[in-house]
């Protein structure tokens, strides 16, 4: 997506439920934390919060923000690897 950006968005954020296979995709104009943390709490008060989130190497993914993200939800354990 980012050699054919769609105006200001430029990458795609893929949300899958492990269970059920269910999945979201959300526009990003960037990948900072602060735009994949703003995702993923409108996410969780949606659909509600995951007990484990499991997200790739990538370095949006070990930030302050996300550790704020731990303190909301404190079930919430974050696991970081090959998705």
């Amino acid at each position: 997506m980012q050699a054919n950006a769609d105006e200001d968005f430029k990458f795609i954020m893929v949300y899958q439920d492990h269970l059920t296979k269910f999945v979201l995709l959300r526009a990003l104009r960037n990948k900072t934390a602060q735009e994949v943390v703003s995702q993923l709490v409108d996410i969780f008060f949606t659909c509600g919060a995951p007990c484990i989130l499991h997200s790739d190497n990538g370095r949006e993914f070990v930030n302050s923000l996300m550790n704020e993200l731990t303190k909301c939800w404190p079930e919430l354990k974050m696991v970081h690897g090959k998705p």
